[in-house]
């Protein structure tokens, strides 16, 4: 069971939650503002310990704060996509980069001020695609690679992180087709470097092992058997069978036993999940890997922007359904963090990772959490309660009040299957 939290600003703003010290969540609902030479945030309304806040509005019966397992998001084995949050930089700055239809990467820090330096672009040799993020070259730094293409040649461009948050130049690896979108950065061979895996389709996988200083071994082409993977195809990587391998799962549902040196997988016959068909855009379905019910096995859950769906691991690289719910039409980035603090993990949609957690482009006024419930008569104790809470009357008063609230959508978690 879950409760699903709004996490909401006007419709004009936008909303982030920040992890601070001691990984208390700041939320921020903040306007950007665009300047002659530099872009700025008002910040609106700051509400500190929002940890506190999401888990009282659940209701639950766990206690919050603890943080038994820290909240460092770890950003291995997670697709691509079209934002990546860098984190706080070794400058004071927050990092993030995107890319927009130019062939660059472009690059800014938030100052802790509220504004932004301005943005850099980061040339690439074809427009990106998608970027992720790692300290490839263990320096504390972290680094982007950019999948990129025209439809004519395929690559990536590794961009090296700098103390002061800007980047070397790229240095570009060729790939062997010219329609590629998803990549994943992991130690796949468990030598403790990050690998490049990207799906370059045509039913194959290129990997290129990590030396561990930024650069790559030779590229090489693994094609599992009964494998059919398109280019357009999401991925991740996780060890979803325990041996302490890691294991490819891709947004078709199939399985990819590793066997721990990066380059041979074996399939698993039966599907994780049926083929979704209803993504809200070409980022979609998001893939996370966690063991959520805490039995010890993996667990996949995804988000295709319109419906989150679980599936309960076995242990053996197969799954089983679980319940769905449905949810927002943003992009269907999905995190797995522990976000009150109570030691269960929670389903975060919308940008999120490295302590940032906020609306995504399709939504950056909205961002959705998902906090559990243990029952069902534990969320009707949870409706009981809201209904009789002082403050929650308060609020809605004030609302009516002073008009703040000029766009409502209020959604009760509802489980589909």
């Amino acid at each position: 069971m879950g409760n699903l939290s709004a996490i909401a600003a006007p419709s004009i703003d936008s909303v982030a939650m920040v992890r601070g010290g001691g990984c208390a969540l700041t939320q921020d609902i903040f306007t950007l503002i665009l300047g002659p030479t530099e872009v700025s945030t008002s910040v609106t309304s700051q509400t500190p310990n929002y940890e506190k806040t999401i888990h009282n509005n659940a209701f639950l019966t766990t206690t919050p704060d603890q943080f038994p397992a820290g909240c460092v998001d770890s950003t291995a084995g997670i697709t691509s996509g079209n934002f990546v949050n860098l984190g706080l930089g070794k400058n004071g700055q927050i990092l993030g980069a995107t890319f927009d239809d130019s062939a660059a990467v472009l690059t800014a820090g938030m100052k802790p001020d509220g504004t932004f330096t301005m943005t850099v672009s980061n040339t690439t040799p074809q427009p990106p695609i998608s970027i992720l993020s790692g300290d490839l070259n263990k320096d504390g730094n972290q680094d982007i690679v950019s999948i990129n293409t025209d439809g004519l040649t395929g690559s990536a461009t590794v961009f090296l992180g700098n103390a002061d948050g800007s980047y070397k130049p790229g240095v570009t690896i060729a790939l062997p087709t010219e329609q590629v979108d998803f990549a994943v950065l992991d130690d796949m061979d468990g030598d403790g470097n990050l690998d490049l895996i990207v799906n370059t389709g045509n039913n194959a996988l290129s990997v290129f092992l990590g030396k561990g200083d930024g650069t790559f071994k030779p590229i090489q082409t693994v094609a599992p058997a009964g494998a059919a993977i398109f280019f357009t195809d999401r991925f991740i990587s996780a060890d979803v069978n325990g041996d302490h391998k890691k294991d490819i799962v891709t947004s078709e549902g199939q399985v990819f036993l590793g066997a721990g040196d990066g380059l041979t997988f074996t399939l698993v016959p039966t599907p994780a999940f049926p083929r979704i068909v209803t993504a809200s855009n070409v980022y979609a379905p998001n893939i996370v890997a966690a063991d959520f019910n805490k039995d010890g096995k993996v667990d996949l859950v995804t988000d295709d922007g319109q419906v989150i769906r679980t599936y309960r691991g076995a242990g053996d690289g197969t799954f089983t359904a679980g319940p769905a719910y449905s949810t927002i039409g943003n992009r269907g980035y999905l995190v797995a963090t522990d976000l009150d603090g109570d030691g269960n993990l929670d389903f975060f949609s919308g940008f999120g990772s490295n302590g940032l957690y906020g609306g995504d482009d399709f939504l950056p006024n909205i961002a959705y959490a998902l906090i559990n419930f243990p029952d069902l008569a534990a969320y009707e104790c949870y409706r009981d309660a809201l209904m009789k809470d002082e403050a929650a009357s308060r609020n809605v008063a004030f609302a009516d009040r002073s008009g703040c609230i000029t766009i409502e959508d209020r959604s009760i978690l509802r489980q589909i299957r």
